[in-house]
């Protein structure tokens, strides 16, 4: 599809000289390209054989929407995009930054980090992971073989398995040993499955040792992460085996609570602990009046009248000007007790328990229990929409 030498033109209107490929995927080929502005790049392009052209085609294309709306120093960086024709296929390349660092794998392997060189690496990516999880997106592959070290700054690399509601740029079930195990059983993925994935990435860091040896089946930890390396901070092992419970509620419920406790260590169960809140898009939100709504942003479907707004992807918004007209979600509290209530939803209001997707009734409140998932809309194949945690402790 393409050969060295060859010379394609960016948006920008910069020129992209071929060079080598460099890896060959499933889906997609990365090549290392010099950019007519004097430096290197890597191009992204489908993998076109004749299986599933199409999709790969399209999943490239959101790929591309994503990344180039992204800007973070510890997330790879996007450059371009090259319009591109091959025999009738038009489609689009995407163009980065171009990394020669070390892989965090090779770095690592056998050879545990000190606590200072785990926490050097950890915190930008946990700050990168957050800066995601704010705008609603889902990384979905955070693992040592996609974080680049560009001199000593640490970059995520990777966007082909984001996903934000049901955009998504491939439809991934996830590395075994590193993916959480409801992304391997494909139940609900959500901004916990990339805590679950930042318990396994420190886990290696610190033991030189992937994790996979020590998980059973269904993701559980089946060691003291400090019995595999006794120079290993108590922290750090407390923080390993939280982020890697197989009950996503039960792990860190925001990438900030980890950040936080490796730094200061005061409460491993953040500084919300014991009052009752809701973690959307990475944010808690303690829940202090007795009732909010929640629905789309206005430019997405929805009415603009709801305590909390969401984007896709997007942040999130706290407006109180009402009830929306029709189509929210709404918590109430009624004695000591929240509820959740479906007012008109189009695509329904499902919460899971006993690892089972339920729908509310419209209008008829639902008690909550600690540790409930609340989602937007529920589908067999794609998954929750939207997923959101509610805690009473």
């Amino acid at each position: 599809m393409l050969r060295n030498g060859d010379e394609l033109r960016g948006n920008s209107g910069a020129i992209y000289k071929v060079q080598k490929r460099l890896k060959e995927g499933g889906m997609g080929v990365i090549w290392l390209a010099k950019s007519s502005k004097g430096f290197h790049v890597i191009l992204k392009s489908p993998k076109l054989n004749g299986e599933n052209d199409d999709i790969k085609i399209e999943k490239i294309h959101i790929e591309n929407d994503f990344l180039s709306n992204l800007s973070h120093p510890n997330i790879v960086g996007y450059i371009d995009t090259i319009h591109h024709n091959y025999y009738e296929k038009r489609f689009i390349i995407i163009v980065m930054q171009y990394i020669e660092g070390e892989r965090v794998k090779e770095m690592y392997w056998g050879h545990p980090a000190s606590e200072n060189e785990a926490m050097l690496i950890i915190v930008p990516i946990l700050n990168a992971i957050s800066y995601l999880h704010s705008l609603n997106i889902i990384h979905r592959d955070i693992k040592p073989e996609n974080i680049l070290m560009d001199g000593n700054k640490p970059v995520l690399i990777d966007f082909g398995a984001v996903r934000s509601g049901y955009k998504e740029a491939e439809l991934v079930i996830g590395t075994p040993g590193w993916a959480a195990p409801e992304q391997l059983n494909g139940s609900a993925p959500s901004p916990q499955s990339d805590i679950y994935s930042i318990g396994a990435l420190l886990f290696y860091m610190m033991t030189g040792k992937e994790p996979k040896t020590y998980l059973l089946e269904d993701g559980r930890l089946t060691v003291d992460p400090i019995s595999l390396n006794r120079k290993m901070p108590r922290k750090m092992s407390e923080v390993v085996k939280k982020c890697l419970d197989v009950n996503p509620s039960f792990r860190f419920l925001t990438v900030t609570e980890i950040r936080d406790y490796l730094i200061a260590g005061e409460n491993i169960d953040g500084v919300y602990s014991g009052v009752p809140r809701i973690i959307i898009c990475g944010e808690v939100v303690p829940l202090v009046m007795d009732s909010y709504t929640i629905a789309r942003d206005r430019t997405q479907g929805g009415t603009g009248l709801s305590n909390i707004e969401i984007l896709e992807p997007g942040p999130i918004f706290y407006i109180s000007r009402g009830p929306p007209s029709s189509g929210y979600l709404h918590l109430q509290k009624i004695g000591y007790e929240w509820f959740a209530i479906d007012i008109n939803t189009g695509n329904g209001i499902f919460v899971l328990e006993n690892n089972q997707w339920t729908r509310l009734e419209k209008n008829n409140p639902r008690r909550l229990n600690d540790g409930n998932q609340i989602c937007f809309g529920y589908n067999t194949t794609q998954g929750p929409y939207m997923p959101f945690i509610y805690k009473k402790y």
